[in-house]
């Protein structure tokens, strides 16, 4: 890191190709390039280590610790998520209906993110993967249209975005969720008996990537 006399801040990637234990972090601050001064002083306002656990992306042979609200959901023998929906019982607000997960998650403000969720659905309908903020009101990290996807019947579908965290929607406790609710001003028809499968569920930090 080539440092000046005004701060700035740095940020250094680093991906473990094996799991590892009592790992050292530091700064180094010797003589490097036989160009350093003598009788010089550092300063170091703030050093922070973050660790990006997998977001429980991969449902296998149960659904734990992702959370079922207000649906009837089972593991298929592909470790895939089905809910099914009976006719009359899916209602028309996309939040009624959920399967979620908040553990804590970090969202940290000027990195950005990419949510990757695989999902198809007997019956043609729109799928929603939103993030919300559970320590503020489970108020909106993204639930714009981005994060919503048409899905013919019987199709696997690819629902993909990114978002940039900023400090105003920074949080130590982001709650991923995927919605589905219906909606039914697009054509949908209400009430229809269908099931939606769950593939996977995807947070990926690609900050500086790219």
């Amino acid at each position: 890191l080539d440092i000046t006399t005004e701060y700035q801040t740095f940020e250094v990637h680093f991906t473990s190709e094996q799991d590892r234990t009592g790992a050292k972090v530091g700064l180094l601050l010797g003589d490097v390039d036989a160009l350093q001064p003598n009788n010089v002083t550092f300063t170091v306002d703030t050093l922070q280590v973050y660790k990006y656990e997998p977001f429980n992306s991969d449902f296998t042979d149960t659904h734990e610790p992702w959370v079922l609200d207000n649906v009837n959901a089972v593991m298929n023998t592909e470790g895939h998520l089905e809910v099914t929906f009976l006719e009359g019982e899916l209602g028309d607000n996309p939040w009624n209906h959920q399967v979620y997960q908040n553990q804590g998650f970090e969202l940290v403000a000027g990195h950005t993110y990419e949510i990757e969720v695989r999902m198809k659905s007997s019956v043609a309908r729109t799928l929603r993967a939103w993030i919300e903020d559970a320590n503020n009101g489970f108020s909106a990290i993204a639930t714009d249209a981005r994060t919503e996807i048409s899905a013919d019947a019987d199709t696997w579908v690819v629902l993909t975005y990114q978002i940039t965290i900023d400090e105003n929607n920074d949080t130590t406790n982001a709650k991923f969720v995927i919605m589905l609710g219906g909606n039914f001003g697009n054509g949908e028809l209400a009430g229809v008996a269908h099931v939606v499968t769950i593939d996977y569920f995807k947070v990926t930090d690609i900050t500086n990537q790219g």
